[in-house]
């Protein structure tokens, strides 16, 4: 075992579940059947630009074997001001250019709420966009715990939601402390993995901690949280992750059903 991962706490558990993924096939389709977290409404956040842009990742991301796309666009005060009415109306103009196009595949919309005191605010009043049954998914600040955090996770639990954390690979502050995934999982709060973090497409840390998180069995989700179409070629690429068919086979994902 490594000395990287005696310091994060993954111990011989962990080392085998290496060798078991070394061993999986590669392949070119998925059999996750739903995407619960991708920017496909134009011109409300950091996601896709037009409606054309929206339609080449969704019949891109058909071809690959998904039936059902939940998007997710971000709501955040400070960059992204987003209100549950501008995201319904923006997903009611994509469903119809999708039907437009003749796309038979099943669209729903959520939203990626960033962890703050308006999100607080939010959840007090229930104006919260859920995924399936009252799931909610969430973001952190990537670089900074945030302030209060288990204090609103613990409403959003009072409140009857159940939350799904946004790429918990991907956050430094978590990174750096073993101890923190732990915690909110001991919490009851739902992992959902980002796809591209598989192939390190943002950075070595995050693939590596992503990948550990899978030996774990910590993961609940896998989302491919697309924003752009120059990641289409990306995507691909992702789809033949050897730990991607691990979690496949292992049956740890609970978006390979299309009830979610």
């Amino acid at each position: 075992m490594g000395i990287i991962s005696q310091i994060l706490g993954f111990g011989k558990r962990s080392s085998n579940k290496s060798k078991a993924v070394s061993k999986m096939p590669r392949a070119k389709m998925t059999n996750v059947l739903v995407d619960m977290h991708s920017h496909l409404i134009p011109g409300i956040d950091d996601g896709v630009e037009t409606y054309e842009e929206a339609i080449e990742i969704i019949k891109s991301m058909m071809h690959a074997g998904y039936r059902k796309l939940i998007t997710t666009p971000h709501v955040m005060s400070d960059g992204y001001p987003n209100t549950t009415e501008i995201i319904l109306s923006g997903f009611e103009t994509l469903k119809n250019k999708v039907e437009e196009e003749g796309l038979e595949i099943d669209l729903e919309v959520a939203a990626e709420y960033y962890v703050d005191a308006h999100f607080e605010s939010l959840v007090n009043k229930g104006d919260i966009l859920t995924i399936g049954d009252n799931n909610v998914l969430i973001e952190f600040s990537y670089l900074n715990k945030p302030i209060n955090y288990k204090d609103i996770l613990v409403t959003l639990f009072e409140k009857g939601y159940k939350p799904i954390l946004a790429h918990p690979e991907r956050y430094v502050f978590l990174q750096n402390d073993k101890s923190g995934f732990d915690e909110l999982k001991d919490m009851g709060v739902q992992f959902q993995l980002n796809l591209f973090s598989l192939i390190g497409l943002y950075d070595r840390a995050s693939q590596y901690h992503g990948r550990r998180l899978i030996e774990k069995e910590m993961v609940d989700y896998l989302g491919t949280d697309i924003h752009r179409s120059h990641q289409i070629k990306h995507f691909k690429r992702a789809l033949s992750s050897r730990y991607l068919h691990y979690l496949i086979k292992e049956n740890q994902l609970k978006n390979l059903f299309l009830k979610l």
